[in-house]
């Protein structure tokens, strides 16, 4: 119990601390769906056990709305926090009644907890719920399980099946990956039983089987009634509406090289998942040296970067059947119920996500960040680094050997903790997601010892033109007409950093500012806002040294309601339940060091609230 104590003390410390969740969570309903919010508070407790249209039809009623309510109690980093620890006591909780083995256990634990294949809940915080999701997918996993191996009292596990998939299907569509790869390790299993003389269990295999796709055929034909489908052109568009099957084969065979490659490489520390020098010197500086050779084309030096882990993803593949061909002969020639759970850990790699498998290629899958797409093929990739362990520890009869194995991986899986988010950063940035949008706990673990941190170069995303930051974007800005409400004048805007000059007889306000990677430089007095409003925000400034970015804060300075990032020239945004906001306009470098103190002029800006009609004052 110590150790389980420990290590979701250690998680918590990880999450909210050096993450600094509190301050980096917000409430995603009330942010993208707060106008919606009542209506669905409103409905009946049957209507929930439906598609809900407000949230365009999907099932999330066990995920969004359980987040919503635990958020209204212990705020959204809060319910992170809490999700993070609930799925690390059922991880450890299931492989213990399964195996009985606390290396199991423990290391299956820590690669749940501490793995970073949720990130992306620090960009979008609908995130959140994929710990509680992928916590649904295990106790549905382990109901399974405890069925086919004739647990008693059967009823009780049937209704755990039961209860389970209920979870699961009220949360998120995702759940029928479960379903794919349990039809295709079902023929396994069945096999593998019959092998080891347990024709019993073979039986309720299929059984198990029966039930799981009575209940996945009745989620679709209901989804696909009362719920949407996949359009053209949304994020979740699917290969069968190409016109080419060309495209359908070539997407098809591209995910399922990315799909593999994403489960295995989430554990994996940044110099063995791609190219490393992009992000440790920046792409601009490995362009600068090739000198001008074929300069139209100098691109491409940027795109090898980007794709360069396309290599490791073939041979993952390869490898990953190699290892089930000589799985599958050992089953056959030697069989035992561990290599039968090493052989469905390595299916759950192969079919990792069959949902997203079938999604056309999106630019965010041009670098492997997006893990949250193969829930399934991460808890596979678990229960493998685990399998592996304990067969260590089980094997060798040197105790030292075997323990110093345990605790290497056991450190390289929190060293993964700790030096993946910068490089999901750079990937993020680079696949069109967005620059600098996750935290960074090594940097912040760094500072808390009083160890210096070198700070990648290759946040900034290459586009194929490059272009001088905020060119493009201040010419945009420049030719936008006021909206109907002004922003406060300049006068009464507070200088945090920075330091202002007199108003200029052009108008506006000159400020000089520091040389910090995030510092807020210049902030409007609090601006009422009415409650669940969508408002548009028109910033005029130039830029004439360093990187400056607008964005707006609510008006107590916890939450970004739109981060300053610098990607739009104006900016729009759901106040929710929030009253009053502050616009900030804040440096913006991808580096935490070296940076040139920036140098700005504000001359005022307007700002909207949006209706049906158009803009209303």
């Amino acid at each position: 119990m110590t150790g389980l104590a420990l290590t979701l003390l250690a998680n918590y410390y990880l999450r909210h601390t050096l993450e600094e969740s509190p301050r980096r969570m917000y409430s995603f309903m009330e942010t993208f769906y707060g106008p919606q919010i009542p209506a669905v508070l409103a409905k009946s407790w049957w209507q929930l056990l439906l598609p809900i249209p407000e949230f365009t039809g999907a099932w999330a009623t066990s995920t969004m709305l359980l987040t919503y309510a635990l958020e209204r109690r212990l705020t959204s980093g809060g319910v992170w926090e809490l999700y993070n620890a609930i799925a690390i006591l059922v991880a450890f909780g299931t492989t213990w009644t399964l195996f009985r083995s606390a290396v199991f256990s423990f290391t299956f634990a820590i690669a749940i907890g501490f793995g970073t294949q949720f990130y992306h809940a620090y960009a979008v915080t609908g995130g959140i719920a994929s710990y509680i999701v992928a916590t649904y997918h295990l106790l549905l996993l382990f109901s399974a399980v405890q069925i086919v191996r004739g647990a008693t009292p059967r009823v009780a596990w049937w209704a755990a099946l039961a209860g389970s998939l209920a979870l699961n299907m009220l949360g998120y569509e995702g759940w029928l990956d479960v379903l794919a790869v349990v039809w295709v390790a079902a023929p396994v299993a069945y096999l593998g039983l019959r092998r080891l003389g347990r024709a019993d269990e073979a039986r309720r295999v299929l059984h198990m089987v029966a039930a799981m796709t009575a209940a996945g055929i009745g989620y679709i034909v209901i989804k696909v009634t009362l719920g949407f489908g996949q359009a053209q052109g949304a994020e979740s568009d699917i290969i069968f509406n190409y016109a080419s099957t060309g495209l359908m084969i070539e997407d098809l065979v591209a995910n399922v090289f990315t799909h593999t490659y994403l489960s295995v490489s989430n554990f994996l520390p940044p110099f063995l998942v791609g190219a490393t020098s992009g992000y440790w010197l920046g792409v601009e500086q490995l362009v600068s040296a090739q000198h001008g050779y074929h300069e139209q084309y100098l691109y491409l030096v940027a795109m090898n970067q980007v794709f360069f882990w396309r290599f490791y993803a073939g041979a993952v593949l390869v490898s990953l059947l190699y290892v089930i061909a000589r799985t599958a002969a050992r089953l056959q020639a030697n069989p035992s119920a561990w290599t039968l759970a090493l052989m469905m850990f390595l299916l759950m790699i192969l079919v990792p996500g069959a949902t997203h498998t079938l999604v056309k290629f999106r630019p965010m899958n041009a670098m492997p960040a997006m893990t949250y797409h193969v829930t399934v093929g991460v808890i596979g990739a678990a229960g493998l680094i685990a399998w592996l362990v304990t067969t260590a520890w089980r094997s060798w009869p040197n105790r030292a050997a075997s323990g110093g194995v345990i605790a290497v991986v056991w450190l390289l899986l929190l060293y993964g903790a700790l030096a993946r988010p910068p490089y999901l950063a750079y990937m993020a940035a680079q696949s069109g997601l967005g620059s600098q949008i996750y935290p960074n706990p090594l940097r912040a673990l760094s500072e808390v010892l009083g160890v210096s941190y070198q700070s990648p170069s290759g946040m900034l995303a290459y586009p194929l033109m490059p272009f001088r930051h905020d060119d493009g974007v201040a010419t945009a800005r420049g030719l936008l007409a006021a909206l109907p409400n002004a922003l406060p004048p300049i006068d009464q805007w507070q200088a945090v950093t920075g330091q202002a000059s007199a108003p200029a007889r052009q108008g506006g306000i000159a400020y000089a500012g520091d040389d910090t990677q995030t510092g807020y430089q210049v902030m409007s007095p609090p601006i009422p806002l009415a409650a669940n409003a969508t408002y548009l925000v028109r910033v005029k400034f130039e830029v004439t040294e360093g990187r400056v970015c607008a964005g707006i804060l609510t008006a107590d300075q916890q939450r970004w309601l739109v981060p300053p990032d610098g990607v739009t020239a104006e900016l729009s945004f759901q106040s929710g339940a929030v009253d009053a906001m502050r616009v900030v306009l804040a440096n913006c470098y991808p580096l935490d060091s070296g940076n040139p103190a920036s140098r700005f002029r504000v001359t005022g800006g307007s700002f909207a609230r949006l209706a049906e009609g158009g803009v209303q004052p």
